[in-house]
């Protein structure tokens, strides 16, 4: 059987006409193809005698297969000659590889989004004056000293009676005496530990209990890196909670 290139010429409602390579042509009756024939189309013709099959060419798996063969290197569906009638059937990118290349453009948008956002919410966190504590803790700091003890008399009062300790200093704004005995850097602030004192002048170290005094703020714990263990101090602080041998007191600026 023969196989021969031809295109349609010519379409009427009952037959086609089909136009060879030489020049020539002949007519099928439209109910033997078994496809919708449209002016133009490539089409293959094959006969055998006087038996007659023609048949559409798919134009996009001839074309694939012609790269594939001479253009191994360069990926496929990808026309590199676009001098042809139909070049912008082959001469489209895959849709995978148009996916993943917009896929990988979002992921980086995104990532600089993401950069951008982090660095304009620490920037907002922050304070003006370099500050890295919040607006209401700012304002905690500033509030009026209600009384002034030593870290003596406010740890008997919770080894006491932690209830009665709690209705007295709990939630007040309090100046408190004492010696430090140790520092811890915490996650979120500095601490200084007060020894519970005997007096004024002078710090008891075989004393139970301490009082934690926390500093948010930077400069506060420049302040807190300047003292040594021994060092007598008064900070002012509000005291948050308490228990028989440890009173914890937040907001805490150093005095003298």
């Amino acid at each position: 059987m023969a196989q021969k290139k031809a295109t349609i010429i010519k379409v009427s409602d009952d037959k086609v006409s089909i136009g060879m390579e030489d020049g020539s042509f002949f007519d099928v009756s439209r109910k033997e193809l078994d496809f919708t024939p449209k002016i133009g189309d490539d089409v293959s013709v094959f006969s055998s005698g006087d038996l007659v099959i023609v048949t559409k060419v798919d134009f996009v798996k001839e074309k694939v297969a012609h790269n594939e063969i001479n253009n191994t290197d360069k990926p496929p569906y990808v026309q590199q000659d676009f001098s042809t009638p139909n070049a912008d059937v082959v001469s489209q990118v895959p849709y995978s590889q148009n996916f993943e290349k917009k896929y990988d453009i979002e992921k980086i948008i995104y990532g600089i989004a993401s950069v951008i956002a982090l660095v304009f919410i620490i920037l907002v966190y922050r304070e003006c004056d370099g500050s890295s504590y919040r607006a209401d803790e700012k304002k905690e700091m500033k509030r009026e000293i209600q009384m002034y003890v030593s870290a003596g008399e406010i740890l008997s009062a919770y080894n006491g009676n932690e209830i009665a300790a709690d209705a007295k200093y709990k939630g007040k704004r309090v100046a408190i005496t004492g010696c430090v005995v140790d520092f811890f850097r915490g996650v979120d602030a500095g601490i200084i530990s007060l020894a519970n004192k005997i007096s004024l002048n002078s710090c008891s170290w075989f004393s139970n209990g301490s009082v934690d005094a926390y500093f948010r703020d930077e400069r506060q714990l420049k302040k807190a890196a300047q003292l040594r263990k021994g060092n007598k101090v008064m900070v002012q602080c509000t005291i948050t909670n308490g228990s028989d041998n440890s009173v914890e007191a937040d907001f805490c600026t150093i005095t003298k």
